[in-house]
């Protein structure tokens, strides 16, 4: 699937992903090595070419509280 276009003289902004690789040296013992990748995005407003679509949001559930639980807690003295 083909995607869009970064428009020519767009600047994103550099993003990081951290992460650790485990790896098992020749003891047998498990090495964490740290890692960083940097990378770089985009607004969607700076591409030609996409054709997105919308998503409908369903409503919010209300909230009803528990009366036994709302007790508890405020027997509690939590804030």
């Amino acid at each position: 699937v083909a995607g869009g276009q970064v428009r020519k003289g767009e600047h994103g902004t550099t993003a990081i992903f951290y992460t650790t690789l485990e790896k098992e040296n020749d003891a047998g013992e498990v090495e964490h090595i740290p890692m960083l990748k940097t990378f770089t995005v985009f607004n969607v407003q700076q591409i030609d070419g996409l054709s997105l679509t919308t998503e409908t949001v369903s409503p919010e559930a209300t909230f009803d509280p528990l009366p036994q639980a709302e007790n508890l807690l405020r027997k509690s003295g939590a804030n």
